[in-house]
């Protein structure tokens, strides 16, 4: 089999072979993944993703194309180039719009193209993102939102893929750049996506996805502000409040957000007023939907814990506000479940714990008797939640021995 020609139909044959029982021969996997790296799988893959091709041969085929654009780019001429860029994006699009398609093929194509992005962005692709989302503007004007699902699937790809890439740092700095010069234009669609009310629950939760993960790019407060003013009330939507939750984790805990900490206090300020949510999910016992929740909170306590302390000594709105924000994580530590059997909520906020009380030793002897007055009950609270629920049940029937492990 070592001799067998690389070419489309041989790959396509082995790749039926294999799917068809022959997974566990070590002659076809090893045949495949040659192909797969070889210089012909720049021909073969185009035709292995044809509309008529099986499901298993076109994601052979699409995982090809993502290995070849990732880790093979630079065995492409740049004179070539713009070609290939024409015929991926086509292929991309055209599996977006096509009925049926396969959702997984559609998403490894959004990985190869967010890959060519970043290869080629900006001295062989100028704008790629500006480029796309022109396209997309279109595609609504056009077809309305059918292309929409893939293009948000590439947007949240591509920060993704920028993360986990390996590149030199000249060049990761480089892309950084023309990823947050971008910024403000993903912005302004996934905002303008989100106040649409025609918009589907699956698009919704995309776009949330998308825009978590261009936080990484450092969101301008003011921007931040109007974004978190748009989706605070979103997160009563049962169904879509954990990513809403967890885009907002992500926002809070951006390290930028320090240098601003007056916008800081008025976005602390509102998150509080999601006390009443988190009361409902205790008193309901459903910690699943609580999880986000507590994250939430807990990563605003981690990540602000001297500006909370700060607060607290500046004005009676401060240290309402900042008592306000300990207490639900209080709240979350001294949840009145069985750990670990019913619940793994109260574990979540050791280390604001320690932050916060390191934090307040560190303080000056003004600050230090305000802060200990303050907070010193709170500490006192969660002692002795600690010890009731570090009390053995009366019967371990029925935990599992990790359970065991981990309650000791």
């Amino acid at each position: 089999m070592a001799h067998l020609e690389v070419s489309a139909p041989n790959v396509e044959r082995v790749v039926k072979e294999f799917y068809s029982g022959g997974a566990g021969d070590a002659n076809l996997n090893e045949w495949l993944n040659k192909a797969q790296a070889s210089p012909q799988a720049w021909t073969f893959t185009w035709e292995l993703l044809a509309p008529h091709k099986s499901a298993e041969v076109q994601f052979f085929g699409a995982n090809a194309l993502v290995m070849k654009v990732t880790k093979c780019f630079h065995e492409i001429n740049a004179a070539d180039f713009p070609v290939l860029r024409d015929r991926l994006v086509q292929l991309f699009r055209s599996y977006a719009a096509a009925a049926g398609a396969p959702k997984v093929i559609v998403v490894r194509l959004s990985v190869a193209v967010a890959s060519l992005m970043i290869h080629s962005m900006p001295h062989l692709w100028q704008d790629p993102v500006g480029d796309q989302i022109a396209l997309l503007k279109k595609d609504l004007e056009q077809t309305g939102m059918q292309m929409l699902p893939a293009f948000l699937e590439l947007l949240t790809v591509l920060p993704e893929e920028f993360a986990t890439q390996v590149m030199p740092a000249q060049r990761k700095s480089v892309v950084r750049a023309k990823l947050t010069e971008n910024l403000p234009q993903v912005l302004q669609l996934i905002v303008q996506l989100l106040q649409e009310a025609s918009i589907s629950p699956e698009c919704e939760r995309q776009a949330v996805r998308s825009l978590q993960g261009w936080v990484q790019f450092g969101i301008p407060m003011e921007a931040t502000e109007k974004i978190l003013e748009l989706i605070l009330p979103k997160v009563a939507k049962e169904d879509l409040a954990e990513v809403y939750l967890d885009v907002i984790t992500s926002i809070v805990s951006h390290h930028e957000t320090h240098e601003h900490p007056e916008a800081m206090k008025r976005i602390i300020s509102r998150l509080v007023l999601l006390e009443q949510l988190l009361s409902k999910y205790m008193a309901e016992e459903n910690f699943e939907s609580a999880l986000p929740l507590a994250s939430l909170f807990i990563a605003v306590g981690e990540n602000h814990s001297r500006l909370l302390l700060d607060w607290t000594s500046q004005s009676e709105e401060g240290r309402a506000t900042s008592a306000k924000l300990v207490s639900l994580i209080l709240q979350v530590s001294s949840c009145p479940a069985q750990y670990p059997t019913n619940e793994r909520l109260s574990e979540m906020a050791f280390g604001f714990w320690y932050i916060f009380q390191d934090d307040v030793i560190a303080c000056d002897p003004p600050q230090f008797q305000t802060c200990v007055t303050v907070y010193g009950p709170a500490y006192h609270s969660l002692v002795e939640a600690l010890l009731k629920k570090s009390m053995l049940p009366l019967s371990y029937d029925g935990w599992l021995s990790d359970e065991k492990e981990v309650f000791r």
